[in-house]
């Protein structure tokens, strides 16, 4: 299993990819993985020289157009 730790503050250098948890319209956000038959919660690795605070925003921006999952 896992371990998750949450943190107050971080160094910005150690942050190598972001994960984004929403809920829009009462419903959660998901996507589906390009290569797996999987829904998962838009994210994705830091591009060097990217600001890790812009990464949720280019995860969540370049999906296609929300749909409703059966």
């Amino acid at each position: 299993m896992i371990d998750v730790k949450f943190y107050d503050s971080v160094d910005d250098g150690l942050l190598q990819f972001a994960v984004v948890v929403a809920r829009h319209r009462g419903k959660w956000v998901l996507c589906k993985h390009r290569q797996r038959d999987t829904y998962e919660c838009p994210g994705g690795h830091r591009e060097p020289g990217e600001d890790i605070a812009d990464r949720p925003e280019e995860s969540c921006g370049r999906r296609r157009a929300p749909r409703n999952i059966p």
